[in-house]
């Protein structure tokens, strides 16, 4: 083939597909002849070898999305991704006198960056055995992070003692890496009462999530306890 048929064929292909392009208001299509994008491609599509950085330090806020007919556009990363839900359960039945209904304070629910207890207060003879609920890290934070929660509280399943209170602490419970795995108390008051439950908000510094921690305390028989501890953590 000589050269000079090589330029006019690349000169008349230049042409075509400029003719193409005028005839479809500037659109290119591969693989149709009417393109009703700026690029149109019809057929699959391979790209490799991209780069960035986006896992690695979290800066992207937007990804591509497709609809029913193929067309691409950008949307915000939040706006599309699902709501993820994670659930913990932890339950239990502890038996004994009215006065030693007692939690067993080695059973733990671990919840992503929690965990859970029901301590065993062997000096409260009142409230039929008590039971504070208390919390920690799941695993040490490698610095301080600070804890905020809010509760709602409702206890007594019949009669005057009937009530409803909401807590929240003003300042955060401080965790460091030398403390995360102390225990400490929920800010609701002396233990679980006979019917009482409690449903508690808390998040963890810098993470895009929230837990809601529901906890229950109910007489089975006249002498056990059942222990229920449910944690759920939402997130985007």
């Amino acid at each position: 083939m000589s050269k000079l048929f090589k330029i006019t064929l690349l000169f008349a292909s230049i042409v075509f597909s400029l003719s193409l392009q005028a005839q479809n208001e500037g659109r290119v299509g591969i693989g149709t002849e009417n393109p009703t994008r700026t690029l149109h491609v019809q057929g699959d599509a391979q790209m490799k070898g991209l780069g960035g950085t986006a896992n690695a330090t979290g800066a992207h806020s937007e990804m591509l999305v497709a609809d029913a007919q193929g067309n691409i556009e950008y949307a915000n990363i939040w706006t599309v991704t699902p709501t993820r839900k994670r659930v913990w359960h932890l339950q239990y039945t502890t038996t004994g006198s009215t006065t030693l209904q007692r939690p067993n304070t080695a059973n733990v629910l671990e919840a992503g960056r929690f965990r859970f207890r029901f301590f065993n207060d062997t000096g409260n003879t009142t409230n039929n055995g008590s039971g504070r609920l208390q919390f920690c890290l799941g695993a040490n934070p490698g610095q301080n992070v600070g804890i905020y929660l809010n509760q709602e509280q409702s206890w007594g399943d019949s009669g005057t003692n009937d009530g409803f209170e909401f807590h929240a602490w003003a300042t955060p419970q401080i965790f460091t890496p030398a403390n995360w795995n102390t225990y400490r108390d929920m800010p609701y008051g002396p233990g679980m009462g006979v019917g009482e439950m409690n449903e508690i908000y808390m998040s963890y510094p810098g993470e895009n999530s929230f837990y809601r921690i529901l906890v229950y305390r109910l007489n089975t028989t006249a002498n056990s306890s059942t222990w229920i501890i449910t944690a759920e953590e939402y997130s985007n």
